[in-house]
Order: structure tokens, then C-alpha cells, then sequence
């Protein structure tokens, strides 16, 4: 299964990238919908960033990847990777590959961890 998901995604990116177009910078016009604020420090373009935010009285945290060209002032897509299981965010990092820019040069990858809901 595991695989096969691999695959789909990889199929994914693949098509993306025969079909893509340069990143369009933002324009006066259309500066709401980017947001143009500095990455905090210790997040940057190429680096997986351990974030972690508070969500309805739980710390919760994510790992999350900026490709190599990001920059704040282009539209991005954002890939959320999930784990199943027993795993966690650093496995499922590991083995999607979304943060290798060999396969991935062009969306921001986001690896939630889970919580014991048991």
C-alpha cells in the first residue's frame, strides 16, 4: 500500500513538472492573497523546520520544508504528508521523499504529527 501511494505521488509531481510554469511574482494587485512576511528564523528555503503551535489546549508540532527557490512573494502549494500508525512525522519525512528536491522542487511539504488519541 505504502508503495502504491508513493507511486500516485510520485505520478503526481511528474505530470505537475511536464506542465509546469515559472512562479509568477506577486503584483500590487494581488498582494493580499501572498503573504509577503520573512520566514521566522531557524525556517528557510531548503530547510526541514521543527514547528510547533498550540491547537485547542494541545501542543501539537509539524515538520515542514521549504523548497530551495521559495520566496514570500509567490503562490506556493503546500503537500501535507501524513503517517500512519506507528510511525511519526520524522518516518513519514523520510519516506515520502516530498522534501527531496530531486522530486519535489516546487511546493512547501508539511508533515503533521499525530497524537495519542487512545
Amino acid at each position: 500500500m505504502t508503495r502504491m501511494i508513493l507511486s500516485f505521488m510520485l505520478l503526481i509531481n511528474l505530470a505537475y513538472a511536464s506542465q509546469r510554469v515559472p512562479l509568477r511574482h506577486a503584483t500590487h494587485s494581488d498582494t493580499i492573497a501572498n503573504c509577503t512576511k520573512a520566514l521566522p528564523e531557524g525556517q528557510g528555503p531548503g530547510i526541514t523546520s521543527n514547528i510547533t503551535i498550540s491547537s485547542s489546549g494541545v501542543t501539537r508540532w509539524y515538520l515542514a520544508t521549504f523548497p530551495s527557490n521559495y520566496t514570500s512573494v509567490s503562490s506556493v502549494p503546500v503537500i501535507f504528508s501524513f503517517h500512519g500508525g506507528d510511525r511519526n512525522a520524522s518516518d513519514q519525512l523520510a519516506l515520502s521523499e516530498m522534501s527531496d528536491p530531486e522530486f519535489n522542487d516546487f511546493a512547501i511539504a508539511v508533515y503533521p504529527q499525530g497524537i495519542d488519541v487512545s
